[in-house]
């Protein structure tokens, strides 16, 4: 109905209404995985450090805080002793961070160094990060202490291993910012927490050479309640009013910050500070648009930030695979003949063009795989490189000469050309 017969101010109510719809319809987010989505890098490994078997339990020492719970189905792969594999998983009870055990049968055997072993969750949907870390794709943290557990779901959760400072961050490549320098941009968050640590939101602009921007944009962590420093060519554009977290979600955002000219790029910091050990915050629903102010944000298709993710990260192995799991499917195969000579071309790869010439990892499909080798069809690994890279091929050349008749040779790749 009309408000006290002022036609007026109805009109203005529809206008703002409009304004805003048309903003969250038309602004384009700068952020790419914007909502987490995205997941292909969560395939690391763990390597074991020790291992000992008591009445038919196995215990196994990781190198760095493992992730796991009880209950969860681990692969363990590559042990010296190869009694102790479990290929195709096994359930694990959590003793604590670096700590685990499971049945499996076999002598006794006191507390030993493992050098070779490794393991992993199977269908992996979580990832140990250091200092410097991805997790989702675009994705990085930087932390002041420990590692930090990240773990997919509704956006990502993330675990501390210690007490400290721990921070998110996406670059976002010069292409996508240029025609923006000089305009306002706004920026939010969604985040809640299992506890009550602070939080601020930051937008960070890069004055060095374009997309050749350091990921370890913090010189000094800095006392609780001080914001950390950051290194030469990374500034704060702005920096929000600090945040008490809960359990509930609260969206933390910064608007109208205009952006310097002489930045190359931007970046998108969250801080959060008094995050305990074993305490987590959940993030959700990223943005930074231009606009004077944020506008609800607005989730794209799965398929449409897959597309965006492929531009820096792609490989030949599912999204989800670790490279412990590996197999023959999607793999690369070129056909071969009896004696190809050392430095010869096996054959050339193309794919959807990426953000600029990526670096190439070679990766065969065996068990374990091996960087820098192939297969032959019979099995055997030879070693293979490449060459003539670009945004969207590259060429694989023979460095060993096949001594055997084969029919095909062929292996898996990883691509990356993040900035």
């Amino acid at each position: 109905g009309n408000l006290d017969g002022d036609i007026e101010r109805q009109d203005d109510l529809v206008d703002l209404i409009d304004e805003k719809t048309s903003a969250t319809e038309t602004k384009q987010n700068l952020l790419i995985n914007s909502s987490f989505a995205i997941w292909q890098r969560v395939a690391n490994t763990i390597d074991i450090e020790s291992r000992e078997r008591t009445s038919n339990l196995v215990t196994l020492e990781t190198e760095k805080p493992h992730g796991y719970q009880t209950g969860d189905k681990v692969q363990i792969t590559n042990m010296g002793n190869g009694s102790y594999d479990e290929p195709s998983g096994t359930i694990i009870a959590r003793i604590d961070d670096t700590h685990f055990s499971y049945t499996n049968t076999g002598s006794d055997e006191a507390n030993t160094t493992e050098l070779s072993g490794v393991c992993l969750l199977q269908d992996r949907v979580s990832m140990v990060c250091a200092d410097g870390d991805f997790f989702a794709d675009r994705w990085f943290t930087l932390n002041e202490s420990g590692e930090v557990i990240a773990t997919a779901g509704d956006g990502a959760k993330l675990t501390a291993t210690a007490s400290g400072k721990v921070t998110i961050m996406q670059i976002v490549p010069h292409r996508y910012l240029e025609q923006y320098i000089g305009s306002e941009l706004s920026l939010s968050i969604d985040i809640k927490s299992s506890d009550t640590p602070k939080a601020k939101l930051a937008l960070l602009s890069w004055e060095g050479d374009a997309d050749e921007p350091t990921h370890d944009a913090i010189s000094s962590w800095n006392s609780i309640g001080t914001d950390p420093t950051l290194v030469t060519d990374w500034t704060y554009e702005s920096i929000s009013d600090e945040t008490t977290l809960s359990s509930d979600y609260e969206t933390i955002k910064l608007e109208g910050v205009e952006i310097s000219e002489d930045s190359k790029n931007i970046a998108l910091m969250l801080i959060i500070e008094d995050l305990g050990a074993d305490e987590y915050i959940i993030i959700n629903n990223t943005q930074i648009i231009e606009h004077s102010s944020i506008v609800p944000y607005k989730r794209r298709y799965y398929a449409d930030e897959l597309i965006n993710c492929l531009q820096f990260y792609k490989k030949s192995y599912s999204l989800l695979d670790p490279p412990y799991l590996k197999t023959d499917e999607g793999k690369a195969s070129f056909a071969a003949s009896f004696g190809i000579s050392n430095g010869n071309v096996i054959g050339t790869i193309h794919f959807p063009e990426m953000y600029k010439t990526p670096s190439v990892e070679l990766i065969s499909a065996a068990d374990p795989p091996i960087n820098d080798y192939w297969a032959v069809s019979t099995g055997v690994n030879v070693g293979v490189s490449t060459d003539y890279e670009n945004a969207n091929s590259f060429t694989v050349i023979n460095d060993s000469g096949f001594s055997i008749s084969t029919s095909s040779v062929g292996g898996h790749f990883v691509l990356d050309s993040e900035i």
